[in-house]
């Protein structure tokens, strides 16, 4: 049995069309700011409008097997501007950690026109194969992904389709998971619109601010901060040089116990419970089935194993609890 999907991935910011140049592909880290692909084996394919790196060897967030997109990003004067995606992948059964054993990477075609790549995953019996175009001039990303069971047993109720995640929110949710279908332009068009009321109401609280003296104005998303900083730049210069990105991936609290005995170990680990099940509930998601839930096994096993490399945060817990 043979399922072929296809999707046209791509970024629009109302952008006068730029001359026709040259696609290239080029190997190693992403050149786009901000991205995840840090590694010498990720691949970048970019002309005048996009680009977007594979994650060939470096690890996808989430659990999300290798040769993924992982970092897009519209092309401004020339350079990639901040990237605008966690991943965009084929999900085969209803989550982004599926299992995996194999990656194979074909360049089909590179040319100056055209770049085309073909990667191939198994998941169980089944074969995945994705191929990712991008022609010059064009701003999308064209995916086919065809899925092939290779096996003697049918697969029997998959639930299988694109999912993009955006930094912020997602148009295609991992399916299954969110009610949300590719294809579905009420999602989308909510999505869009729920990510222009973020830079309203951001541009809203800054404007509230025109007048008042500050030292700074910390902003703690990379994304925000490049389109407040643009914002300002343009309409309200005087505020311009109080912009502040404070990076997350940080401690945000501090607990001083007394004595770390059993009583204070189980307050702590009931306080933190009970903020996360209230938070999810004025939210109105399922705290304990979250991508986050399934980063923090991965990152428990790599821990376990040793030879992985962390975030700042994570590397000065593991130092001071003498695990590294």
């Amino acid at each position: 049995m043979m399922l072929r999907s296809a999707l046209f991935l791509g970024v629009a910011f109302g952008l006068s069309q730029p001359a026709l140049a040259d696609v290239t592909l080029t190997k190693g880290p992403t050149p786009i700011p901000d991205g995840e692909a840090v590694s010498a084996g990720d691949i970048t394919i970019q002309n005048e409008r996009l680009a977007f790196t594979l994650a060939v060897e470096s690890q996808a967030p989430w659990g999300v097997p290798r040769g993924v997109i992982v970092d897009l990003a519209p092309v401004k004067d020339g350079a990639p501007d901040l990237d605008r995606i966690a991943f965009a992948d084929f999900i085969p059964n209803n989550w982004s950690a599926w299992p995996n054993t194999r990656l194979d990477v074909e360049v089909v075609t590179n040319t100056p026109e055209m770049a085309v790549i073909r990667i191939t995953r198994d998941f169980g019996a089944a074969d995945l194969e994705t191929t990712y175009t991008l022609e010059a001039g064009s701003d999308r990303v064209h995916l086919v992904t065809k899925m092939t069971n290779t096996g003697s047993e049918p697969l029997a109720d998959q639930i299988s389709g694109f999912t993009l995640w955006p930094d912020s929110g997602y148009l295609f949710a991992v399916p299954g998971m969110a009610g949300v279908e590719e294809g579905s332009a009420e999602a989308v068009a909510a999505q869009a619109a729920a990510d222009a009321m973020r830079r309203v109401l951001a541009r809203r609280v800054l404007r509230d601010f025109v007048g008042t003296e500050l030292d700074r104005i910390r902003i703690d998303s990379n994304l925000s901060h490049h389109e407040l900083g643009e914002f300002t730049k343009e309409y309200v210069p005087e505020m311009h040089s109080k912009l502040e990105y404070y990076p997350g991936d940080r401690p945000s609290a501090t607990i001083l116990c007394d004595d770390l005995d059993a009583a204070a170990l189980g307050a702590l680990i009931a306080f933190h419970e009970h903020r996360t099940f209230a938070n999810a509930v004025l939210m109105g998601i399922n705290p304990f089935d979250q991508f986050g839930v399934e980063l923090g096994k991965q990152m428990a096993k790599a821990i376990e194993q040793g030879g992985e490399e962390f975030d700042a945060s994570t590397e000065s817990l593991l130092a001071a609890a003498g695990l590294n």
